[in-house]
């Protein structure tokens, strides 16, 4: 009979053991799951802004950061990339940069570049560091668009 009893003891220590480390297990699984859905998201809000770039006057636009963009074409460029992001978080403290220039045949482009701070939820991942999650969109000009 004292046998039972101990094996029964055993056993709940050893799940409150485990327990901890498993379920930082999970919680650190779902984070990874969230950083790659933030990723994707991010990528299609680039991209979705880029389209919308393209198809802008060229001469409308200048490059430079969305925290210091002066004309209305850059704002709503700006806005389209925040919408595009809307669902999931909030792109205020992030960088969006638009560029515009030229590729090596000289064909007008845009290019733009966001960047968004990620913060895990599990407890311990932010220790290791900072999560920086950044895209990229580059398009050519619509020959409308073009000057």
């Amino acid at each position: 009979m004292k046998n039972k009893l101990r094996h029964a003891g055993q056993t709940l220590v050893e799940f409150v053991l485990i327990l901890p480390i498993f379920l930082l297990l999970i919680m650190g699984l779902f984070d990874i799951g969230r950083a790659v859905l933030y990723y994707a998201v991010l990528n299609n809000a680039a991209r979705e802004g880029t389209r919308y770039a393209v198809v802008q006057e060229y001469s409308a636009y200048e490059s430079g950061n969305c925290n210091t963009a002066a004309s209305t074409v850059n704002l709503n460029i700006c806005q389209k990339v925040r919408d595009g992001f809307a669902g999931i978080g909030d792109l205020q403290s992030s960088t969006i940069t638009i560029t515009h220039g030229e590729d090596s045949n000289e064909d007008a482009i845009v290019t733009i570049s966001v960047t968004f701070d990620f913060v895990p939820i599990t407890p311990g991942l932010n220790l290791i560091g900072d999560f920086t999650l950044a895209a990229d969109s580059r398009m050519l000009m619509t020959p409308k668009a073009m000057p």
